[in-house]
């Protein structure tokens, strides 16, 4: 697998990453991000010294994804523990799983701007 590959499998994995209320009863978005992290992986073993500083970005946002998906797990459980209203609330969550589909949506976009670029170049 080449950088290339590479960063369209990150593209890949970034389409299907939605979270949404019934998705905090599954594993499948945990998987996905998982799934992202071992990508940025393969990436950095096959980038050039050159890509540092996009595989840095990639991973910070793996990290941004994976703290979207806590909170909206933390907050669910909070309710369901502590019977809470707001802030533990499903309009709470909506509010954490639309930041989590702009999160992803925009790491999407840039990486595929990068695999333009670099067709381009």
């Amino acid at each position: 697998m080449d950088r290339e590959d590479s960063l369209r499998e990150i593209a890949d994995r970034l389409a299907v990453l939605t979270l949404s209320e019934e998705d905090l009863e599954f594993d499948f978005v945990l998987d996905q991000l998982t799934g992202l992290k071992e990508e940025i992986r393969n990436l950095a073993v096959v980038a050039s010294d050159t890509d540092a500083p996009m595989v840095a970005w990639l991973q910070d946002e793996h990290v941004r994804g994976m703290v979207l998906y806590a909170a909206a797990q933390s907050n669910l459980r909070s309710q369901r523990a502590l019977g809470l209203a707001a802030p533990y609330d499903p309009a709470t969550r909506a509010g954490i799983t639309s930041q989590f589909g702009s999160w992803a949506a925009a790491a999407r976009a840039e990486v595929l701007r990068i695999l333009g670029d670099d067709r381009l170049g």
